[in-house]
């Protein structure tokens, strides 16, 4: 995670959990973290991908201990979709 004292975010590499199959697949995502927005790109940042925002400050976050085959996994549960 990239965090540089003159820039006002963080930025990274996360693995991400499909939410459409009946196989969970694990993606790796490129994601920042911006104050209160956490945006998180679907294919390299470089190669025109899709971004999709997502406002933390509509959201919970709450650690997974149970059911998970990674560790450090967390999920955030916003309105519209949940993110693991």
């Amino acid at each position: 995670v990239r965090d540089d004292s003159n820039l006002k975010y963080k930025s990274g590499y996360l693995y991400k959990r499909s939410s459409h199959s009946m196989r969970p697949v694990w993606s790796r995502r490129f994601f920042r973290l911006n104050e209160t927005i956490l945006e998180y790109y679907t294919q390299e940042p470089k190669n025109n991908s899709e971004t999709v925002i997502i406002d933390l400050r509509l959201c919970t976050v709450k650690q997974l201990f149970e059911g998970v085959d990674r560790r450090n996994c967390f999920e955030i549960v916003s309105p519209v979709k949940t993110y693991t």
